[in-house]
């Protein structure tokens, strides 16, 4: 079975757990490819304020404005 959904990737910069190479390998994998939106710093949970621009962009274009 396939999932066809849209996907906001969210990638810091300097992330212990998930190394940046490894961000344009998933997101190579991912149908309907969105870009790649980098958080700057270290960080794994960063707060939610730092995803609200992507966070936001995303919906809107799922949603439309308003």
């Amino acid at each position: 079975m396939r999932v066809r959904a849209r996907v906001l990737q969210i990638h810091c910069g300097d992330d212990p757990v998930t190394p940046l190479a490894s961000a344009p390998r998933l997101q190579a994998l991912l149908s309907g490819r969105r870009p790649l939106v980098m958080i700057d710093g270290r960080c794994h949970t960063p707060r939610i304020a730092e995803f609200d621009p992507a966070r936001h962009s995303f919906v809107t274009s799922l949603t439309g404005p308003g």
